[in-house]
């Protein structure tokens, strides 16, 4: 998946999300997204994906879903990488992590007591 295609699934996963009006009674929201992708796994954290991301938490933190208390992300990465390709998983998911906390900081600051959790890993298929 190359960096303009994985924007582009993360703007239908806003599109998903984006509603003609509030949800008055959702409290609870669990997201499970599992992206493939072959190579080296860096494309989801870069700058045009990132963006949608934020969006995504921006729009969470909008007036259409102001009931909302508890969200929970799991983000999981399958990377089909060869053989012959280093790559330092720990360290990836540590900065995917980091990436994630930081598209989602303003969603966690923007409704007290929200209870937020984004996890994210990635396993490496040769």
């Amino acid at each position: 998946m190359d960096e303009s295609a994985a924007a582009l699934e993360l703007a239908r996963i806003h599109r998903i999300l984006n509603l003609n009006g509030p949800m008055q009674r959702l409290e609870t929201m669990e997201l499970k997204i599992q992206s493939n992708s072959m190579g080296t796994p860096d494309v989801m954290i870069d700058p045009e994906a990132a963006d949608q991301w934020r969006r995504i938490a921006e729009l969470l933190a909008g007036p259409d879903y102001a009931s909302l208390r508890k969200v929970k992300i799991d983000i999981l990465f399958y990377v089909v990488v060869a053989y012959d390709i280093d790559i330092d998983m720990p360290i990836f998911n540590e900065l995917m992590t980091a990436e994630m906390d930081s598209c989602f900081q303003n969603l966690a600051r923007s409704k007290a007591g929200l209870q937020l959790s984004v996890d994210t890993w990635v396993e490496a298929v040769a």
